[in-house]
């Protein structure tokens, strides 16, 4: 027991060793101390027990502590900025979302209020979406992948870049390809209003919380409307 457990802690310290201190180490290595000595000895009368009690402790501690379970969903669903997604997703149900220079996990909150949101966590690779603003397939590794999305949107051409992590991507997205991907609301932490122009408007319709919804038209539809 004793030898498994230092080997599993130096693999953990190896792989971990930022997110893991001293005491967390600490704490890892007693569990898998007690975890181990508990199944090597299993066919000793009280070890069965002992172990199932064990395993039931080390459930409810790593399951009972996370969020929503600790904390419950109130802190995502009882703010401002949820009424107002869930208000707007409920009188347009079929208006596509995209969040703007706020990453994630505020990339995926939108969904959370029933908003479909095109830079939500893509499980699956959107070659189709994407490609459209890449024709020639030039940029196709970078967003050829499960991704975590960055959008910004910019005043000029649209862009791919690499994210930090393999699994993300970041897209410059210029504001006349909104209309390509079918966007109708922005949620975004700044003032988007300067973006708009002749062919362009991007009118805040809402805000909570720090953050902004703005409605994006394309001069094209507001005429043909």
């Amino acid at each position: 027991a004793v030898i498994l457990t230092g080997g599993l802690l130096v693999v953990n310290h190896k792989v971990y060793g930022a997110y893991l201190p001293i005491y967390m180490l600490a704490a890892v290595g007693i569990t898998l101390f007690a975890g181990a000595y508990l199944v090597l000895r299993w066919r000793a009368p009280y070890a069965k027990l002992l172990l199932g009690l064990f395993t039931c402790g080390v459930l409810f501690y790593s399951g009972g502590l996370a969020n929503p379970v600790q904390k419950g969903l109130d802190v995502v669903y009882e703010t401002d900025l949820m009424g107002e997604i869930q208000k707007i997703t409920e009188d347009d149900p079929e208006g596509k979302w995209i969040c703007d220079m706020v990453g994630y996990p505020m990339n995926n909150y939108t969904i959370m209020g029933g908003a479909p949101t095109i830079d939500s966590i893509n499980v699956y690779q959107d070659l189709e979406r994407w490609g459209m603003f890449d024709q020639d397939g030039a940029q196709e590794d970078i967003y050829n992948r499960y991704a975590h999305i960055d959008v910004e949107i910019v005043d000029g051409g649209t862009s791919f870049q690499p994210g930090a992590m393999a699994d993300s991507f970041k897209v410059s997205i210029d504001k006349y390809d909104l209309d390509k991907l079918e966007v109708s609301y922005i949620l975004t932490n700044r003032e988007l209003e300067e973006f708009s122009d002749d062919g362009v408007t991007f009118e805040q319709v809402a805000e909570g919380n720090g953050y902004r919804i703005y409605h994006y038209e394309k001069e094209r539809e507001k005429t043909n409307g």
